[in-house]
């Protein structure tokens, strides 16, 4: 009879510890899905910065195209451009020329810079999956629905399996006794 509820106990704690673990490995996911979270933001940041300035860039070297196309430009000649032969407000060369260059590695670094941000959301994402698969299984486990009962229910079964050892390790002392007290007689 003791041999059973020694048993029972143990099938008791194999699966709170199961649940503890599973309990152990949502904080540690949350953990990590939080610096991750925090370097996705500032990747996404980065990136939002320099594809801003490539498109700066991009329009600097549209605007020296345009001048350095306008700087052969005269009345009654036609445009190389557009054909007209009247130039009213002509382009002018800007002091800082961009080279075509210069706007492919500032590409490069853009394009660098998302592939980092992209790869750094699918880690997210796939870190989420196993986050969810992790709490439905330790729900189901509980038998809850609302995942804010977790603790709660933990922190329950705890004290109820600390009790029930602590009420089976009685009855294994007032055996032993008894036991000690026949062998004695």
């Amino acid at each position: 009879m003791v041999l059973k509820e020694i048993e029972s106990l143990n099938g008791v704690i194999k699966e709170f510890n199961k649940n503890h673990v599973l309990y152990e490995e949502l904080i540690k996911i949350n953990s990590n899905l939080e610096g991750l979270v925090c370097t996705y933001q500032n990747l996404l940041a980065d990136y939002n910065c320099a594809h801003n300035n490539y498109l700066k860039l991009e329009q600097k070297y549209f605007s020296n195209i345009a001048g350095v196309l306008a700087k052969d430009l005269h009345e009654n000649t036609p445009c190389p451009v557009c054909g007209s032969t009247s130039h009213p407000n002509v382009a002018s060369i800007p002091l800082d020329l961009i080279s075509k260059e210069t706007l492919d590695k500032e590409y490069e670094n853009v394009e660098l810079i998302r592939v980092k941000k992209d790869a750094k959301l699918v880690e997210i994402e796939t870190l989420k999956t196993h986050y969810n698969i992790c709490l439905k299984q330790l729900l189901e486990n509980l038998n809850i629905t609302d995942a804010l009962d977790i603790e709660r229910k933990l922190e329950e079964v705890s004290n109820a399996y600390q009790n029930k050892l602590k009420e089976q390790r009685g009855k294994l002392v007032l055996g032993n006794n008894s036991n000690e007290m026949i062998l004695f007689y």
